[in-house]
């Protein structure tokens, strides 16, 4: 193939993902290869590549996503009323809610918008930014990708990875927390009131009906939880021999939220991460082009890592030719 036609990627400055501006079909297969024995999870990344996988204006990185979800709501719905015998073939879980809808007239238009730009919202983007934070820490960061290659070599059995192999990656998984760590998806608080008779929290006094809350992009940075190099990406902070450490560093670990705030689907999206980022650093060079001052990332809700640009050379092509 010619110089142009190799795998690159680019990062769309506002949603924060890793978009593919050529080669993505080949990305998504050599993905899909690994992921072949779990059909639900492929259904899912492929599904999930049809929005992200592309090149986007530049315009707000979301909308796409709303978009197309308000739009089939509004086709489905008008072939309702008009009772059209066209059908929509695709079975997701839009579908399920749009069906849930016809089927329990309770279920009002406006819960169903609410209810699946919520699910889009929650599942895609913090799965994107999740991704654009961790393979831009290991492509940013010499000898990572190397040492996961090492570890998949002397852990792993041929493709596709399974999880319990996932699992079995202790420096992988460090470089997936570590990265997490640094660049939690969400970038505010997940608040809480203080009970009616207010409470008292390690000496201090916080009256009744007060919010609370802690930020965890502040805690994750905090040196004396993570140690003096708390700003720096070292995924080997989680793997020493002090347990009691490793253990505060967990308990203060915010990424997947806390308490009865935790992310109801941390498991399904920790299957996908630890899956997907050794399958990808297997098989391609992550080389990192650009990426965002710590002042040029905004932070609101969500702390997307924007900005960042990067290459994906397959494995052996030295001068990023694919091979075929």
């Amino acid at each position: 193939m010619e110089a142009q036609e190799h795998l690159r990627s680019v990062s769309h400055h506002h949603q924060g993902s890793i978009l593919l501006q050529r080669g993505g079909k080949a990305f998504r297969e050599s993905l899909g290869r690994h992921l072949q024995h779990t059909k639900e999870l492929q259904a899912f990344l492929y599904g999930m590549s049809t929005v992200s996988f592309r090149k986007v204006p530049s315009t707000d990185g979301a909308q796409p996503v709303y978009q197309k979800s308000a739009k089939r709501i509004a086709v489905a719905l008008r072939a309702v009323k008009s009772k059209s015998s066209i059908k929509d073939p695709r079975k997701d879980l839009l579908a399920d809610l749009i069906q849930l809808h016809k089927d329990r007239p309770e279920f009002t238009e406006t819960y169903l918008r609410r209810l699946a730009i919520t699910n889009f919202g929650a599942g895609h983007e913090t799965m994107c930014s999740a991704l654009t934070s961790i393979m831009a820490m290991i492509g940013s960061h010499a000898g990572t990708a190397q040492k996961i290659r090492e570890e998949l070599r002397f852990t792993t059995t041929d493709p596709p990875i399974s999880h319990d192999d996932a699992l079995r990656l202790r420096y992988t998984q460090a470089c997936i927390k570590e990265a997490q760590r640094l660049h939690p998806v969400i970038g505010m608080s997940l608040s809480r009131r203080a009970p009616a008779e207010g409470i008292s929290v390690h000496g201090y006094y916080i009256p009744p009906g007060m919010t609370v809350g802690s930020n965890p992009v502040s805690l994750h940075r905090n040196s004396e939880i993570f140690g003096q190099d708390a700003n720096d990406y070292v995924p080997e902070r989680w793997l020493g021999d002090n347990v009691e450490a490793a253990r505060a560093m967990d308990r203060y670990n915010l990424t997947w939220g806390g308490g009865a705030r935790t992310c109801p689907g941390r498991h399904l999206a920790e299957m996908v991460l630890h899956k997907v980022v050794p399958a990808v650093v297997r098989e391609f060079d992550v080389e990192v082009v650009a990426m965002p001052r710590e002042d040029e990332v905004e932070y609101y809700f969500m702390a997307m890592l924007t900005g960042v640009r990067a290459r994906f050379i397959p494995i052996g092509d030295e001068k990023g030719e694919s091979r075929g």
